[in-house]
C-alpha cells in the first residue's frame, strides 16, 4: 500500500473499498440491548440516502463524557458472563457457554466483555498484539486504559462523535462487542474494520495484521474518518464529496454508490450528498441500501442489499436518537401556547410589556434548540425586539418563553416568534405550532396611534382622475389626480402616496409618490405625471405607506359613495398583433400555413414593412417561411398567410416566431414589433415533430492513456414534462464471438428535465482485445427492453458505434514461486503495453488449500511506467502442501478483475 503526503497527512491514495472492512451485519446479528433514544423504531420513511447524519452531530466530540461511555458500555452488556456458566441460548443450546465453546473449538474463559476490558494503546502498525487484560480481566497492564477511555481519546483527537465510534463498533464488529456478554478475543483484533479491505472471494474481508488490535483499530479508523472529512473539498480528492459529485479523468462520477460489492452486477446511483459526513460515510462505506434492504429494516433483504450505512443509520438513531438536528426539532418541538404581550396597548412613556409563549420537547433526546425570541417591527420596520433566550430542552420537558422590554411611543407595532434554530438558522415558523389555532403574531400600540387618525379622520376626498384614458402615441403623457382632507383638529404626518399602476401580469408601472403631511382641515391634491410602453390596458388605484400602517391600498376610506378609488387606462400601438397571435397548422402532407392577423389603430395608413413568420429545425437550420409586405388601413385589420414544405426527417421540436423587417420606420429586423394586443399574445410557438426524447449526437468512443474505452452519447429531451429515460445502456459485443459476450458498460440510470440535453459519458476496460460494436438500448417500465426508444436526430446519424480494443496490460508468463523454511515467496510479471503511467490496482495472488480455505498472499498495489515490465514479490507463511494458486487484480475504479489479463490459474506443490 503506497501512501501520499499531503499538508502534513498522510492519505492513502486508495479509497475506503481497498482500505476497510465492510462487514454487512444484519438485523439478527446486532443484538443490541440499550433503550431507545428516540420514541419509535427506525422507519424507512425517516432513511434519507443524501443525508444519513447531519456534520454538527456527526463531529461532537462532547457529545459524551468519559463516565457517560463507560455507563454506556455498561449499560450495553448488562452482567458479563466472564466464565460462560450461562446458557448459550443464542445459538439454540442447552450447553453452557464455556461447554458450547468447547464443543465448536474456540476459546475456553475467561470471557472479557468491552465494558471490562483494558489494553496498552498501539499507535503504530506492527504485527504484534498489544497488551491487554482479556484472559486475565482482573490484572490490568502497566499503561492499559479502558476501551470507553480509548473511544473518548479518539474522539477528541479526531473531532469525532464518540456516538459514531460506539455506532461503528456495534456495526463493524463480530458480536458485536457493544452486546456481547462472552466475546471472543478474535473480536476485538478487528472491531472496526479498519485496514481490511473486502478483496477476499465475494467481497470478504482480507484484514492486515499490522493493524490488529482494538486500540488501533479505533484510532485507525477514527483518522481515516477525519482525513475524509478534512479533505473532500480539495480538487484532488477523487471520492465522495458533498454534492452531485466531481467527474474524475476517466469520466466516472466520485458520488456513484454502488448497491452492493462490483462482482454482484448490482448496479448503483449518483447522489447529492448533502452533509460531509454522510459523504465522509460513504467514502468509509461505499455501499447503499437498496429498497428491499429498507422494507425490512431490522432484517435482511435480497441478493442486492447491502446493509452498512443502513446499520449505522438505525443503530444511532435507536440509541441517540435522531441523525439530521433539523428533522429532530422539526418533528418533535412544537409552539402549544400561543404568543401573549401583555399589556396590548398603552400611552404610558416607559411601559412595560411582557410577551410570554411556551414550546414542548416531545421527544426521549435532550434538544440544544438555539436561540427564541419576540421580534418586533414598526411600520418603517424598525427592530424593537425583545431578548433572546438560550433554550436547552430537556426530554419530553415544556419551556415558557419570559421576556420584558420598554417601546417608544411610535402607535401599531407587529409581534412575532422566531428564532436563530440549530440546524435551522434564522426563521419565524420553526419550531411549528401543535395547530392552526395557536396564535404566532399579533399587534401591539405604544403611544398615541397616528394610524388612528389615517384609519379615522383622512378621507378621500375627489376621485382619482387618469388623463387621457387612452393613446397610440407612445410618446403621450399620463396624468393622474385625486384630493385627500383632514378632517380633524390635529396635523397627521401621513406617510407616502401615489397612483399604482399594474399590467394584466401583475407588472408595476407606478406613478411617482408624494410625502403628505396635513394641517388640520386642510385639503392635498396628489398630481403625478408619466409615459408608458403600448401594452394595453392598464389598472390605476391608489395606494400608499402609512405612518404607524405600512402598505395599503384601501385608504384613506372616501368621503362619500361617489367617490371613485380605481380607474383603467389604454395606451395602444398603431399596429398590433390580435390574439391569437401566430399560428402554424399542417394544410397538406408535408405543407405548413403560417398565419398572424394585425390591425391598425391609428387614423393614417400604416407601411409596416416585410413580415415573415421564422422557423428554425431541432438543430438550428432555418427554414423561414415566406416574407409578406404588410400596408394597413386606418382601423383595419390584415392577415397574414404563408405556407412551405417542412422536412420532417428530423426528429424534435421545430420554434416559430414573429420577425420583420421595417427598414422605412427605422425598426430594421426585430421580432418585437408590432407590440401585442395583450402580454398573453402568442408571438412564439413550436412543433414536437417525434418522439420527446432524442439521440442528438451519435454515440463517440476514445481509447484512454490507461487503455480504458470512453464512450459518450447526446440526448435531449424536447418535451414539455421531466421524462425517465429508464437504464440507458450501451450494449456491447465482441465482433466474432458466436457466444455473443456480454460487454456492456455500465448501465447509468438517467431523467431528462424539460428542455435538457445531456452529454453521457461511460468509461470500462476491456478484457479481450479486438472489434467491438456498440447499440444503446434502454430498461424502462413497461417496455423493459427498448431498443427503439430514443431515435437519432436524423437519418443521416448512425445510432450505433464501433471501437477496436487492444490489452494494456498482461503478465507475462507464469507466477514462479519459491520457499524458504516456511516463508513462501511469490513473484509474478507485469508489462505494460502502452505509453502511458499506468495503475494497475491491487494484485491478489489467491491461494486455497485441498479443503478451499483462504490463505491469500497480501496483496500489493502496482503500477508500472510506459511500456515497462516489472517483477512484483510477496510472501506469506505455507505449509507444504498442494495448493491451487489463481491471479487476479482489483481497481478501485474498474472493480474485481478480469479486467485485466492475468493467467494463472493452476496448481503448485510446496
Amino acid at each position: 500500500m503506497t501512501y501520499t503526503r499531503i499538508k502534513s497527512l498522510f492519505i492513502l491514495k486508495t479509497p475506503k473499498v481497498v482500505l476497510l472492512l465492510f462487514i454487512a451485519l444484519t438485523a439478527s446479528a446486532i443484538q443490541l440491548t440499550i433503550p431507545s433514544a428516540s420514541s419509535s423504531a427506525a422507519s424507512k420513511n425517516d432513511w434519507k440516502y443524501e443525508n444519513i447524519i447531519d456534520d454538527s452531530i456527526f463531529t461532537d466530540s462532547n457529545s459524551m463524557s468519559l463516565q457517560q461511555i463507560q455507563d454506556f458500555l455498561d449499560s450495553s452488556i448488562g452482567s458479563c458472563d466472564i466464565w460462560g456458566t450461562g446458557t448459550a441460548t443464542e445459538y439454540s443450546s442447552s450447553l453452557t457457554r464455556a461447554q458450547y465453546a468447547a464443543s465448536r473449538g474456540w476459546a475456553g474463559p475467561p470471557y472479557t466483555c468491552i465494558n471490562k476490558y483494558y489494553e496498552v494503546p498501539k499507535t503504530t502498525p506492527g504485527d504484534w498484539t498489544p497488551a491487554n487484560n482479556y484472559s486475565n480481566p482482573g490484572s490490568i497492564p502497566s499503561g492499559a486504559q479502558s476501551a470507553a477511555w480509548i473511544i473518548k481519546d479518539a474522539a477528541t483527537r479526531y473531532g469525532i462523535s464518540p456516538k459514531v465510534i460506539l455506532v461503528k463498533i456495534a456495526t463493524e464488529s463480530a458480536g458485536p462487542l457493544t452486546s456481547d456478554k462472552w466475546p471472543l478475543f478474535s473480536q476485538y483484533r478487528y472491531a472496526m474494520g479498519a485496514q481490511c479491505p473486502d478483496s477476499g472471494p465475494n467481497g470478504s474481508a482480507n484484514c492486515n495484521s499490522n493493524y490488529a488490535g482494538f486500540s488501533i483499530q479505533v484510532y485507525e479508523a477514527a483518522a481515516l474518518i477525519r482525513a475524509y472529512l478534512n479533505n473532500m473539498d480539495q480538487d484532488w480528492w477523487a471520492y465522495k464529496r458533498v454534492g452531485t459529485g466531481k467527474i474524475n479523468s476517466d469520466g466516472s462520477n466520485s458520488n456513484w454508490v454502488g448497491w452492493n460489492v462490483a462482482p454482484r452486477g448490482c448496479g448503483g446511483t449518483v447522489l447529492n450528498i448533502q452533509t460531509k459526513a454522510t459523504a465522509a460515510l460513504y467514502t468509509y462505506t461505499p455501499y447503499q441500501p437498496n429498497q428491499a434492504a429498507l422494507d425490512n429494516m431490522y432484517g435482511t433483504g435480497d441478493y442486492c442489499s447491502a446493509y452498512g450505512n443502513r446499520n449505522f443509520w438505525r443503530v444511532f438513531y435507536d440509541w441517540f436518537g435522531n441523525t439530521r438536528g433539523r428533522d429532530l426539532i422539526v418533528q418533535n418541538v412544537f409552539v402549544d401556547q400561543s404568543l401573549q404581550i401583555t399589556p396590548d396597548s398603552s400611552n404610558t412613556a416607559n411601559q412595560n410589556y411582557t410577551a410570554t409563549f411556551r414550546i414542548r420537547n416531545n421527544s426521549n433526546a435532550t434538544i440544544d434548540l438555539g436561540y427564541m425570541f419576540v421580534s418586533v417591527r414598526d411600520t418603517d420596520n424598525n427592530n424593537l425586539d425583545f431578548p433572546v433566550r438560550n433554550i436547552i430542552l430537556q426530554p419530553n420537558s415544556t419551556y415558557t418563553y419570559t421576556a420584558t422590554r420598554t417601546f417608544p411611543l411610535v402607535g401599531k407595532l407587529k409581534a412575532y416568534i422566531g428564532g436563530n434554530i440549530n440546524h435551522v438558522g434564522w426563521t419565524y415558523n420553526v419550531p411549528y405550532s401543535t395547530s392552526d389555532t395557536i396564535a404566532r403574531q399579533m399587534y401591539i400600540y405604544s403611544g398615541t396611534a397616528t394610524a388612528d387618525l389615517i384609519t379615522n379622520d383622512v378621507k378621500l376626498d375627489q376621485s382619482l382622475k387618469v388623463s387621457p384614458t387612452t393613446s397610440t402615441d407612445p410618446n403621450q403623457v399620463y396624468t393622474a389626480t385625486f384630493t385627500i382632507k383632514n378632517t380633524s383638529s390635529t396635523r397627521v404626518d401621513l406617510g407616502f402616496m401615489f397612483a399604482a399602476v399594474r399590467d394584466s401580469n401583475g407588472n408595476n408601472y407606478d406613478f411617482p409618490s408624494r410625502t403628505i403631511s396635513l394641517e388640520p382641515n386642510a385639503s392635498y391634491t396628489y398630481t403625478a405625471s408619466r409615459t408608458f410602453p403600448q401594452i394595453g390596458k392598464l389598472s390605476v388605484y391608489i395606494g400608499g405607506k402609512f405612518t404607524q400602517i405600512g402598505w395599503d391600498y384601501t385608504l384613506p376610506a372616501a368621503s362619500s359613495g361617489s367617490i371613485v378609488r380605481a380607474r383603467s387606462i389604454i395606451p395602444k400601438t398603431d399596429v398590433i398583433l390580435l390574439n391569437p397571435g401566430i399560428s402554424v397548422t399542417k394544410t397538406g402532407s408535408s405543407e405548413y400555413t403560417a398565419t398572424a392577423t394585425f390591425k391598425n389603430n391609428s387614423n393614417t395608413v400604416q407601411n409596416v414593412g416585410w413580415f415573415l413568420v421564422s422557423a428554425r429545425t431541432p438543430s438550428g437550420a432555418n427554414v423561414d417561411f415566406p416574407t409578406q409586405n404588410l400596408i394597413i388601413q386606418p382601423g383595419q385589420t390584415v392577415t397574414y398567410s404563408q405556407t412551405r414544405t417542412l422536412d420532417l426527417s428530423e426528429l424534435g421540436r421545430f420554434t416559430f416566431f414573429t420577425n420583420l423587417d421595417d427598414p422605412l420606420n427605422g425598426y430594421g429586423w426585430t421580432t418585437t414589433y408590432p407590440g401585442s394586443e395583450q402580454p398573453s399574445t402568442t408571438r412564439q410557438a413550436s412543433l414536437l415533430n417525434g418522439p420527446s426524447v432524442v439521440q442528438t449526437k451519435p454515440i463517440q468512443t476514445q481509447v484512454q492513456s490507461d487503455g480504458s474505452i470512453k464512450a459518450t452519447v447526446e440526448y435531449t429531451n424536447y418535451g414539455t414534462q421531466k421524462e425517465y429515460m429508464g437504464w440507458v445502456i450501451l450494449s456491447t459485443r465482441l465482433n466474432g464471438d458466436s457466444n455473443a459476450a456480454n460487454y456492456d458498460f455500465t448501465p447509468q440510470e438517467v431523467t431528462l428535465n424539460a428542455g435538457e440535453t445531456r452529454t453521457l459519458t461511460f468509461v470500462k476496460r476491456f478484457v479481450k482485445g479486438g472489434d467491438y460494436s456498440i447499440s444503446p438500448i434502454f430498461y424502462r417500465w413497461p417496455n423493459w427492453w427498448s431498443p427503439a426508444y430514443a431515435p437519432v436526430q436524423k437519418t443521416s446519424m448512425s445510432r450505433n458505434a464501433s471501437f477496436t480494443s487492444g490489452f494494456s496490460i498482461e503478465q507475462v508468463g507464469d507466477i514462479t514461486i519459491t520457499k524458504s523454511g516456511s516463508t513462501v515467496t511469490a513473484s509474478i510479471t507485469l508489462k505494460n503495453k502502452t505509453n502511458q503511467n499506468l495503475e494497475v490496482g491491487d494484485v491478489v495472488i489467491s491461494v486455497r488449500d485441498a479443503s478451499n480455505n483462504n490463505l491469500d498472499f497480501p496483496m500489493f498495489w502496482a503500477t508500472l511506467k510506459p511500456n515497462e515490465t516489472k517483477t512484483f514479490q510477496t510472501s506469506r507463511n505455507l505449509a507444504s502442501g498442494i495448493y491451487h494458486i489463481t491471479s487476479t487484480v482489483h481497481h478501485y475504479l474498474y472493480g474485481w478483475g478480469p479486467t485485466y489479463l492475468l493467467t494463472t490459474n493452476k496448481d503448485y506443490t510446496l
